[in-house]
């Protein structure tokens, strides 16, 4: 936008440009013009001084303010803010100059804010909040100003919530509406982006301001003036300072508003109907200029008075320009002379259409506006002003008062200059492409050329040679030349001849018909005349025959007789062969003996009787026939004649007849010509050899024919360019519209656009530094995990400590609160059922092996026994849920079978969690229930229980039931009844669809992906919706009403009900027909299907709730450990099951580690139930993953390159496996030097040799081996996955990269907070290492360990012991003894190898009690920290089995067996005695601590 300058006081200094271009609006055609020169119109002949036009200005700038303008005045005052103190009381010299620069834009948002209000009289938020805030983002404010100002652009507006949405791109898209019909120009209109992305409110703020301004210019008194509140209002250095730090970057607009009391405003039309305050836009009011009062661009001196002449001849009649202009210096002026339009040529020139063509890129509004709306009003304003000369020479035209460059300062002249310019450098562009598209051309058919001028030399040749050269005959004949020359000539005829039949075929029918109809009138006459001729000589015919006739009958009776008589030796033989047939009769017997004895014989001879009688009789036949030779012929003339007569009589039958007979005999006739001119054709070629003549005659069509197709093209080149932009246009808007629609796009449509992918960064640098932060935070887990082990390990030391009163002060200096540790009472089950719940895979393949088990204990391990889940666990099992929702659509061999299956695992674990979770939301469809509840209403469809439901008796059969009235209104009622309760389930997902749980709504959106992927069809995707809202959430909630405490009377009836509610909601929701008696309802499912998918695509959550769900688990690693309440006996039938189950789990899978090296000794509490404290430390993020995810994301770039690659569009499949042909791997090595940034990836470098066989060939394996992992089948759904995900990645093609770099964020954060935490655990656990360590110190310090006073005997036997060397290894220090009855009783002692302790011995007299070897224990220490203990076996002889042997131990080794994990026993003197170390604490602390009396 150009900038303004002007004090902010001063509301009258607006820019001059805007200003004459706000005055100057309309679309008034004006009378048409005479042609007019380009450079006449583009001269500067016409150009006037600016000093003069400036002076001009100013004199008669008063001039154009409209007397009615004047007169009016505003009764009533809009509202403005509480800002506002008055006229010109705000003092701006406090402000700087920058903040003088942002208090002038808050003052334009004041002003829009303003009248939008007094608009749509609703309050806005305040200005800081519009120009900062979201407040505007969402577009419902401007969506309900369009439908203010016209209803008709936006029917309907998508509401305001708590998230933005995609769908509030709507509001938007209908506020472009509104200034496309108002036509605000392109340079002053904001982008999509602008405000929905927050990119450039101010730019939105300009639009509105403009938008305003051209509303009350051309409908004033529509709508509110726009009032300048420039320095009458005030706004804090606060809230400029952040509207800077929003926007460091801003542009200056003044005001083009009146003053605040003199704005005009109309009090009727300023109440407005609610109908629109603006119906149509193409009327509208221009402002009338008086011709008298119009500034007129003064004309400059004419060097050339001719060419003036010639100009001014066919230029309108204008205003003489004042003296005072003429008396300016002359300027030079630069003469144009046009280019004759002859050497531009027929080729398409660079031309500006006034009407842009449609932009396919999303986020620029001429999509949607051009898509939306079909206006003519650029056509229109470019149209009006080529056809006004006027529009050049008066106050509508002027130019800007600023260049482009620098912002100097241009004069009307200059510009004009410029322009003209532009035009010759256009002029020479498109010389210069006219030249280069003939060379092009002459290129392209120089062959054509080089023989065209051959030809017409040859031709000049030959008339040249005809008229000047004498004519040479051949003295020789040529043989066959006469023969060849006749077959050209008769080539040539049939040619014509062939054209002909092929120009006439496309009539063949009516000229068939036409050709009958004459044949058929010429036959009649024909007929006619023979029949007068027949009538005429009828009765003497007659006559005539019955006389031959007679004499016939006569002449056969005679010749009968005759051969009666000449026959009688015949007869006497046929009379004697009868008598020998009766005697054979007779005879039967005889003659059968002699058939079976001479068979052969007797066949043979009657065969030869009957030849010989056969014989005769035939030349007896044929003698008599000879004689009757004349009667014959004249017979079969009769015979031929009336047969003749029926063909006749049959010509007067139908004409259908005719026709086809007709039809037939051509055909005939044809099929006999054919066959003999090809006989004809075949025999000459075989005889004369003219196969040569033949190709040659073919080259000449051929080569004729494509000199026809070439002219054809060279003299339709610009319609033809135009045909094929308009089919590129077309085919390009179908895959934009495809891509962006449809789920599962086609290869075709994405091989469109999958080029805008070249140049966007890989992912493989964010997704390795997102490893690198995992692994940071897997150590640092591990870390903190073996922190917090070894200070429970220290508090439980302590515990110990004060167990035995070795304690002082109790608790002051550890400095931690035991409450802030996690008890881990059971490590074991802590993390196993956290494992559990965050990763369901682990469920998913117990299910396979044990389905009942799953189901029967799933729900338990997510929420406390008779408690709601909270919002984390909802969340991990609704992510449970999809992921049985994805097996079960990955094992059904189609969606269809699928979505036939009602009864699954994942539907029935679903409802569960709706009943337990979610019964508030029962709420919802408690007024259909009371709707199917209530006894009036009926669903039954079949009308012969309707019959005798009113009735009370079964339908006649002789008559349908429908035929009966009462019937007939009944079933018309049920219908209605079932459509309406229909209708009210389909208004709970539309009003209500925020209602619905999140769950699952999210359980929609994860099936239609899941099924896009199953390369499903878009509607076989939203079925699969479908399923879940009626076959889960409706079924849940009507079937189980009465779990929920919905009282009813007739339940059998109800469900009956249900159960029709519920099919029919299925057929209507999964957009599908009904059939039976239910047909009449396809008219009204049919109309509402647009409506079903709108409402299935709204159920959709934003991707924004699965991100969160991604989020849990590292706020779970910093958050307190989350608690899960369960009976013991589940969870140890869990545990079991799981370890029962291992070895199907990967071997480096945490699970083992679980269960294998963990295990738990604590026992369980008698209440039966435990709490766990869920450990989120031991979540490992897996390696395997991440290295899929690369090999994936590698897949897809390899399926980029590929698609620019080869030319397939069928699938993705078809591309991986297709041959790589010899063109592909120049085409590679183009795209790679095309596009440098593809070498950059990764994947391109490591190829060796860098070839696209290479590329293809480990595309291929990486495809294989993500197969092998289970990640998807490529025979199922042909790879269509990764084409989704490519083409999600067009749309959004940063959407991967930022998701990535956002959860490295959260990891780097996790991954801080974690590191301090593991820093606070380590000061604190060296703090209570220190603490006990001291402890230990001080009251081992505090204790005397020297040995006790002995007597002078014992110090002799030592000292004799010494002399006899007989001295043992003796402990230093304070030492006691016991022998092994007092350690056994105290239960110090648990066994001895080889010994029998406490045994009791049975004797004659009875027991003598339990006995003990005799062996003494002497334990010892000197400093109280180290005990060393003494084995003495006193027994001698062969009872004596130990030798004295020596052991020792640490008291600090002594109390670690006491705390987590407890060691029991300890096994000394190597492994052959076994001590309790609880008891032998005790013992110590008693006698060496404490010193207690036994």
């Amino acid at each position: 936008m150009t900038a303004f300058s002007g004090s902010p006081s001063k509301p009258s200094n607006n820019n001059s440009f805007l200003s004459r271009y706000v005055e100057n609006l309309g679309t008034d055609v004006a009378p048409p013009l005479k042609p007019l020169s380009s450079s006449k119109l583009n001269s500067s002949l016409n150009l006037a001084s600016p000093i003069n036009l400036k002076s001009k200005m100013s004199v008669k700038s008063s001039q154009f303010i409209s007397p009615k303008a004047e007169s009016t005045v505003s009764t009533t005052k809009p509202s403005f803010p509480n800002k506002l103190v008055g006229k010109y009381t705000v003092d701006l010299t406090n402000y700087s100059k920058i903040e003088l620069k942002y208090y002038e834009f808050l003052c334009r948002v004041s002003e829009v804010k303003i009248w939008i209000e007094a608009v749509t009289e609703e309050n806005l938020p305040s200005e800081i909040e519009l120009c900062v805030g979201d407040a505007l983002r969402n577009g419902v404010f401007l969506a309900n100003l369009t439908q203010r100002i016209n209803p008709d652009l936006a029917t309907t507006i998508f509401p305001g919530g708590n998230k933005l949405q995609f769908k509030h791109t709507q509001n938007i898209n209908a506020f472009f509406g509104l200034v496309e019909h108002v036509g605000v120009p392109d340079s002053f209109r904001f982008e999509l982006q602008d405000l929905y992305n927050k990119k450039n409110l101010p730019q939105v703020f300009e639009t509105l301001h403009i938008l305003i301004s051209m509303i009350n210019k051309k409908w004033p008194g529509k709508t509110p003036p726009l009032t300048n509140v420039s320095g009458q209002i005030s706004f804090s250095k606060e809230e400029i300072a952040a509207c800077k730090r929003a926007w460091p970057r801003i542009k200056d607009f003044k005001s083009l508003g009146t003053n605040i009391n003199t704005a005009p405003v109309s009090t009727d039309e300023s109440k407005g109907k609610r109908s629109g305050l603006i119906k149509d836009f193409n009327k509208f009011e221009r402002p009338n200029i008086p011709t008298e009062d119009v500034l007129v661009t003064p004309k400059k001196k004419i060097v050339d008075a001719h060419s003036y002449n010639s100009f001014n001849s066919c230029s309108p009649q204008v205003n003489e320009p004042p003296k005072s202009a003429t008396a300016d210096a002359p300027i030079e002026i630069k003469k144009f002379t046009p280019i004759e339009p002859s050497l531009l040529g027929s080729t398409p020139s660079l031309e500006y259409s006034p009407i842009k063509n449609k932009s396919l890129s999303y986020y620029s509004p001429t999509i949607s506006k051009y898509l939306t709306y079909d206006t003519e009003f650029y056509t229109r304003r470019s149209r009006a002003r080529e056809e006004d000369l006027n529009y050049y020479q008066t106050f509508k035209y002027s130019p800007s008062h600023y260049s482009p460059m620098r912002r100097e300062r241009m004069t009307e002249e200059q510009f004009l200059e410029k322009v003209v310019q532009l035009q010759n450098i256009c002029r020479g562009v498109n010389i210069r492409f006219n030249l280069y598209i003939q060379r092009r051309l002459l290129n392209l058919f120089e062959q054509d050329v080089v023989n065209f001028q051959a030809c017409l030399k040859g031709y000049i040749f030959r008339q040249f040679s005809s008229i000047c050269l004498p004519i040479r005959r051949a003295a020789v004949d040529v043989p066959h030349i006469k023969a060849v020359q006749s077959r050209i000539k008769g080539s040539r005829i049939r040619y014509r001849y062939d054209k002909l039949r092929f120009t006439l075929s496309r009539h063949t029918c009516t000229i068939e018909t036409f050709q009958a109809f004459c044949r058929s009138k010429l036959l009649k006459m024909n007929v006619n005349k023979k029949l007068d001729d027949i009538d005429i000589s009828h009765p003497s015919l007659t006559k005539f025959q019955s006389h031959i006739r007679a004499f016939h009958v006569r002449k056969e009776v005679k010749v009968l007789n005759s051969m009666l008589n000449n026959e009688k030796k015949s007869i006497k033989k046929l009379s004697a062969i009868i008598r020998g047939n009766a005697v054979r009769s007779s005879e039967e017997a005889i003659l059968t003996a002699i058939h079976d004895g001479h068979k052969e014989v007797i066949s043979d001879l009657q065969s030869q009787i009957r030849g010989k009688f056969t014989r005769s009789s035939l030349s007896s036949l044929i003698y008599s026939l000879r004689r009757e030779n004349c009667n014959i012929i004249h017979l079969s003339a009769c015979l031929r004649g009336n047969v003749l007569r029926h063909k006749i009589m049959s010509l007067f039958g139908p004409e259908d007849n005719i026709y086809e007979v007709v039809r037939d005999f051509q055909a005939l006739v044809r099929g006999v010509l054919v066959r003999y001119t090809l006989d004809l054709v075949d025999d000459i070629v075989e005889y004369n050899n003219l196969e040569l003549f033949q190709a040659f005659s073919k080259g000449a069509l051929v080569r004729r024919n494509l000199n026809q197709k070439s002219s054809f093209y060279q003299r339709n080149v610009r319609s033809i360019i135009i045909i094929q932009s308009w089919i590129r246009k077309s085919l390009q808007k179908s895959a934009y519209l495809e891509l962006l629609d449809c789920p599962n796009p086609s290869l075709w449509a994405v091989k469109k656009f999958v080029h805008l992918l070249n140049g966007t960064s890989t992912i493989e640098e964010v997704q390795n530094q997102l490893e690198s932060c995992q692994a940071s935070l897997d150590s640092e887990n591990m870390k903190k995990e073996r922190l917090l082990k070894n200070i429970r390990q220290q508090l439980n030391m302590n515990a110990v400590l004060e167990k035995y009163g070795l304690l002082r002060d109790k608790d002051h200096e550890l400095g931690i609160s035991d409450s802030k540790i996690p008890k881990s009472k059971y490590p074991k089950y802590e993390k196993l059922f956290y494992m559990l719940q965050v990763d369901p895979s682990y469920w998913k393949l117990l299910y396979s092996k044990e389905p009942e088990f799953v189901a029967k204990n799933i729900y338990m391990t997510f929420g406390t026994v008779n408690q709601k889940m909270n919002e984390r666990e909802r969340t991990y099992f609704t992510r449970f849920v999809c992921e049985m929702l994805q097996g079960a659509i990955n094992d059904a061999s189609s969606i269809k079978s699928f979505l036939d299956n009602r009864f699954q695992f994942w539907q029935t674990i679903f409802r569960d969690f709706l009943r337990r979770e979610s019964p508030e939301f029962f709420s919802i469809v408690v007024p259909v229930l009371d709707y199917l509840t209530d006894p009036t209403v009926n669903f039954e469809s079949d009308p012969y229980k309707i019959y005798q439901e009113i009735h009370g008796f079964s339908s006649p059969q002789h008559c349908s039931p429908v035929d009966d009235a009462s019937t007939k209104k009944k079933f018309i009622e049920n219908l209605r009844c079932l459509w309406h309760a229909i209708e009210m389930v389909a208004e709970i997902y539309t009003r209500k669809v925020h209602t619905i749980p999140v769950e699952t709504r999210y359980l929609c959106t994860k099936i239609f992906c899941y099924s896009a992927d199953k390369n499903a069809e878009e509607i076989d995707s939203l079925r699969s919706i479908s399923s879940i809202l009626v076959n889960v959430f409706v079924f849940e909630y009507l079937v189980n009403r009465e779990y929920y405490g919905y009282k009813e009377r007739n339940i059998q009836n109800n469900n009956r009900k249900i159960e029709i509610l519920i099919n029919s909601l299925g057929t209507v929701f999964e957009m599908k027909n009904f059939d039976g008696y239910f047909d009449p309802l396809n008219q009204y499912a049919n109309e509402i299907k647009p409506h079903i998918k709108d409402i299935l695509y709204n159920i959709l959550v934003d991707p924004e709730y699965e991100q969160e769900g991604d989020r849990l688990i590292y706020l779970d690693m910093v958050s307190p450990s989350p608690k899960l309440e369960l009976l013991t006996e589940k969870v140890s039938e869990i545990s079991n099951k799981f370890e029962e189950y291992l070895d199907e789990f990967p071997e480096a899978d945490i699970l083992h580690d679980i269960l294998e090296k963990d295990s738990d000794t604590s026992p369980f509490p008698k209440s039966g139930r435990i709490t766990l404290e869920l450990d989120a430390s031991v979540y490992r993020f897996l390696v395997s993953d991440d290295k899929m995810r690369k090999i994936y994301d590698q897949v897809k770039r390899a399926f980029v390159y590929m698609m620019q690659i080869e030319d397939v569009d069928t699938n993705l499949y078809d591309l991986s496996i297709s041959t790589v042909l010899s063109q592909d791997e120049p085409n590679f090595a183009k795209l790679l030097k095309e596009n440098p940034k593809i070498r950059d990836d990764p994947m391109i470098h490591k190829l060796k040799p860098l070839e696209y066989f290479t590329l293809k060939n480990v595309t291929l394996k990486k495809i294989h081996e993500l197969e092998s992992t289970g990640t998807f089948s490529s025979s199922d759904n042909k790879l269509q996955n990764f084409l989704n995900d490519i083409a999600n990645t067009i749309k959004n093609p940063n959407y991967a990269i930022d998701y990535v770099a956002q959860e490295i964020c959260i990891t780097k954060e996790t991954l801080t907070t974690i590191s301090e935490m593991n820093h606070s655990l380590d000061t604190e656990l060296s703090r209570l290492k220190r603490h006990i360590d001291h402890t230990i110190r001080d009251f081992q310090k505090s204790r005397d360990f020297s040995p006790l006073h002995k007597s002078k005997f014992g110090n002799f036997k030592n000292a004799v012991k010494k002399v006899q060397g007989k001295e043992r290894s003796e402990l230093q220090g304070m030492k006691f003894k016991w022998n092994t009855k007092q350690l056994y009783e105290r239960g110090v002692l648990k066994s001895i190898r080889g010994e029998k302790l406490a045994e009791l011995t049975v004797k004659v007299f009875g027991s003598s009690g339990p006995k003990f070897p005799d062996i003494i224990f002497r334990i010892s220490t000197s400093d109280g920290s180290k005990f060393g203990i003494q084995m003495i076996d006193k027994r001698k002889g062969p009872d004596k089995r130990y030798s004295d042997d020596v052991d020792s131990f640490s008291f600090k080794d002594l109390m670690k067996t006491q705390v987590e994990p407890k060691i029991e026993t300890w096994k000394l003197f190597h492994s052959n005695v076994t001590v309790n170390n609880g008891q032998l604490l005790h013992l110590i602390v008693s006698f060496f601590y404490k010193r207690d009396s036994f």
